[in-house]
């Protein structure tokens, strides 16, 4: 029996032509969009209606208890005039600021360092990607033991070097920067993505390149980076979200101290305002404060936002190629 007829009667070609009692390609992509339906199903219960109503109440005085009351602007005012949810707005930019760009080009270098085969490139990839899979809990523990001013490993090295030993977590001038070093080790995640997408770029680009006499460098800049661009999209999207939504490393370690003038915390970002302000670490407060709804409608339109940016990605992965194959 040959290969060409062994084909199960049951499995249907789903590149028939419509009409002739097998799949079509319309219905097989319906058939697709039918299996996307949960997503988007749970995206508009958990994401989209969450975030519209956070808006809504937004525009009213709220404690959880009694019924809403419409007050207009008047939430955004006392937003605008807060010193300290200005001070935890420029914390989590600035974080945003240096942590995004260094995660994504420590995640772009490993990629490349590390797309070869064999078990020691393997066994580096684990590595890397290792403490991304750690609990938030362990991980800031670990970093709370490293960062230590008297006993920790990190000022041991500098001390034995003759470097200055800063106390890390203690200084507001060195604080906010531990928060961005612990998050430059949790970048394995992106490292596999643009693994798969460096494993994605057809080998005969870079074959044509070199016979067209492209060093590295002018094939690393016409031909990886803009067939990349896709994934390099969706890591600094998905990145600047994680960045904003910093909460537990800053919470369990630092619980936003040092304490600053104003009595803001150098290290508390956005969520740990909104943590605070909803009672959490032992404030003793209950309500839904104007502020922390409004933050919490800042962060569920990134949310938004997000959805449509990663739609974006695909016009630019369909691109990409054309782009490509043009240089």
């Amino acid at each position: 029996m040959s290969l060409t007829n062994s084909r199960p009667a049951n499995v249907k070609n789903p590149n028939a032509a419509p009409g002739s009692g097998t799949w079509s390609l319309s219905a097989y992509e319906t058939q697709a969009r039918l299996f996307l339906i949960p997503f988007f199903l749970g995206s508009l219960i958990l994401i989209v209606l969450p975030a519209l109503i956070t808006l809504g109440v937004a525009f009213t005085k709220y404690n959880a208890i009694q019924p809403p009351t419409w007050v207009g602007l008047n939430n955004f005012r006392a937003l605008l005039a807060s010193p300290l949810a200005r001070l935890s707005l420029r914390i989590s930019l600035q974080f945003i600021f240096l942590a995004v760009p260094l995660r994504l080009l420590g995640a772009l270098l490993l990629a490349l360092l590390l797309q070869q085969g064999g078990r020691l490139f393997g066994g580096l990839r684990a590595a890397v990607f290792l403490p991304t899979i750690l609990p938030e809990g362990a991980y800031a523990l670990i970093w709370l033991w490293i960062l230590n001013p008297l006993y920790g490993p990190l000022n041991a090295v500098l001390h034995a070097v003759g470097l200055p030993t800063p106390d890390w977590l203690l200084d507001p001038a060195t604080a906010r920067m531990s928060l961005v070093l612990m998050s430059l080790f949790t970048i394995g995640e992106g490292m596999v993505l643009l693994l798969v997408g460096l494993k994605t770029i057809p080998r005969v680009y870079y074959e044509a390149a070199r016979v067209d006499g492209a060093n590295a460098w002018q094939r690393f800049i016409y031909i990886t980076l803009p067939l990349l661009r896709p994934v390099l999209v969706l890591i600094i999207i998905t990145t600047i979200i994680a960045s904003f939504n910093l909460l537990g490393q800053p919470m369990m370690m630092t619980r936003g101290d040092p304490r600053l003038p104003n009595g803001g915390g150098a290290t508390e970002p956005v969520m740990l305002r909104i943590f605070i302000e909803a009672g959490g670490l032992g404030t003793g407060r209950t309500n839904y404060t104007a502020e922390g709804v409004m933050w919490q409608s800042i962060i569920h339109g990134l949310f938004i936002l997000s959805a449509i940016g990663i739609a974006y990605v695909e016009k630019l992965s369909q691109s990409a190629y054309a782009d490509a194959a043009k240089h």
